[in-house]
C-alpha cells in the first residue's frame, strides 16, 4: 500500500519471505475469493526465500528447513524433489531419505525380505560369529596381538562416524570431504538406514513415530536375540552329546551367561554414542520463524505436538537406561575391578570395559 487508508492494511513481510511492492496474499491463488480470473501479471504475492516453507493453505505460517536442498523457495506450498510435509522433511510414500535427497524404493526394499526378514535371519549368525572372536581369555599378551589392534581401530572408527553423526544433528556445516564419506557409506547412527525400512510392505513404517520406537527398542531387540542364540545352541550341543552319550558340562562353555554378556557388552559399547543419540533425539528441536519448532532429526515432526508427547515417556526410560543406568553400573563395575580383577568370570564378563586397561595401571 503506498498510501493508508480504511480499506488498504499493511504487515511487515514475514521471515523467510519476499514481498514485491503490491503484494497481497489475495493473490496467492488458494486465497482467491473470485471466481474472475483476473491478469496474472497482476497477481503479486509475498514468495518464500530459499531454506523456507510454508503450506499452501496457510502461506504466512512460514517454517525454517534444515537444507535449501529441501525448501528451494518461490510459492508457498513449494518442496524439493519427493520431499513434503512440513520443513519439506519427508520423503513421499514409495521414497527413502539418503545422502539429503529422497530416492524411490526398488520393488525388492518394498518386500519384507530385505528389511525385517534378513536381519531376522542374519542376527543369529552375526551374533555366533562375533562371540567366536571374543572368546579368547584376557591376557595382556591377547591384549597386543594384532588382531585385537584391529578390532580397537575398527572400534575407534565406529566411534568416530557416530560422533560425525551426532555433531551434525546440531547443524554443523562440515568440509565436503567429511559429508561425503559418511554419506556414501549409507551408515547413519541409525545403522538399519542401510535396510530401507521406510520402504519396507510399501512403506507401512515410514512414520517417525514407528522408527523411533523400533531404533529405540534396538537394544533390547539385540538383548532378546542373544537370549535366544544362547538357548538354541546350548540346546543343540546339549542334544549332540545326548546321542553321543558324551559329558554335558562342556556345553555351559558355548554361549555361556559371562560371554555372552561380554558380547553384548562389546556392541552396546562400541554403538553407544549412536544409542544414545537415538534416546536424546527426542529432545533436541529447532526454532521456526512462526513460534513453533521441530526435530532436528524429523523437521515435519512438530515438538510438544500429540505426535511427540506420545512418544516422551519411551524416550525419558531410555535415557535412564542406557545413559544413568549404564554410567552408573559402568563406574560400579570400573571402582570394583581391583579387587574383584583376579576373578575369572569377572574378567570373562567385563572384558569390554576391562580390556582397555592393564592390571597394574587400572586407574
Amino acid at each position: 500500500c503506498l498510501n493508508s487508508t480504511d480499506s488498504c492494511s499493511c504487515r511487515e513481510c514475514m521471515e523467510g519471505m519476499t514481498c514485491p511492492l503490491g503484494s497481497s496474499i489475495q493473490n496467492w491463488e488458494p486465497s482467491r475469493a473470485t471466481a474472475v480470473e483476473p491478469d496474472a501479471s497482476l497477481l503479486v504475492y509475498p514468495l518464500l526465500k530459499e531454506g523456507y516453507f510454508s503450506p499452501a493453505e496457510d502461506p504466512l505460517n512460514v517454517y525454517l528447513c534444515l537444507s535449501s536442498d529441501d525448501c528451494p523457495g518461490g510459492d508457498p506450498g513449494t518442496c524439493g524433489a519427493f520431499k513434503t510435509e512440513i520443513g519439506c522433511g519427508r520423503c513421499l510414500a514409495g521414497f527413502y531419505h539418503f545422502s539429503g535427497s529422497c530416492r524411490a524404493c526398488s520393488a525388492f526394499e518394498m518386500e519384507q525380505v530385505l528389511f525385517p526378514v534378513f536381519p531376522m535371519l542374519l542376527m543369529p549368525a552375526l551374533i555366533l560369529f562375533i562371540h567366536s572372536r571374543l572368546l579368547e581369555p584376557m591376557r595382556t599378551v591377547n591384549m597386543d596381538s594384532i588382531k585385537n589392534q584391529a578390532a580397537s581401530l575398527a572400534a575407534i572408527t565406529l566411534i568416530f562416524v557416530q560422533t560425525i553423526t551426532l555433531i551434525k544433528q546440531c547443524q554443523v556445516e562440515y568440509p565436503s570431504i567429511v559429508s561425503l564419506t559418511w554419506e556414501i557409506s549409507g551408515f547413519s547412527s541409525r545403522g538399519l538406514d542401510i535396510l530401507r525400512p521406510e520402504c519396507a510392505g510399501g512403506g507401512g513404517l515410514g512414520s517417525y513415530r514407528d522408527q523411533f520406537i523400533m531404533y529405540t527398542m534396538l537394544p533390547v531387540i539385540v538383548a532378546l536375540y542373544f537370549l535366544m542364540s544362547s538357548l538354541i545352541v546350548r540346546g543343540v550341543i546339549r542334544l549332540i552329546q545326548i546321542l553321543r552319550g558324551a559329558a554335558t558340562s562342556s556345553a555351559g562353555e558355548v554361549l555361556n551367561f559371562y560371554a555372552c554378556f561380554n558380547t553384548y557388552g562389546t556392541l552396546m559399547h562400541t554403538f553407544s554414542i549412536a544409542i544414545l543419540g537415538i534416546a536424546f533425539q527426542l529432545f533436541k528441536c529447532y526454532q521456526h520463524p512462526n513460534g513453533e519448532s521441530s526435530l532436528v532429526s524429523a523437521a515435519y515432526v512438530i515438538c510438544s505436538s500429540d505426535e511427540w508427547n506420545g512418544l516422551v515417556v519411551l524416550a525419558v526410560l531410555a535415557i535412564l537406561v542406557y545413559a544413568v543406568g549404564a554410567l552408573s553400573v559402568f563406574a560400579y563395575v570400573l571402582h570394583i575391578s581391583p579387587q574383584r580383577y583376579h576373578n575369572v568370570l569377572f574378567r570373562r564378563m567385563w572384558k569390554f570395559l576391562l580390556v582397555k586397561w592393564r592390571p597394574n595401571y587400572w586407574w
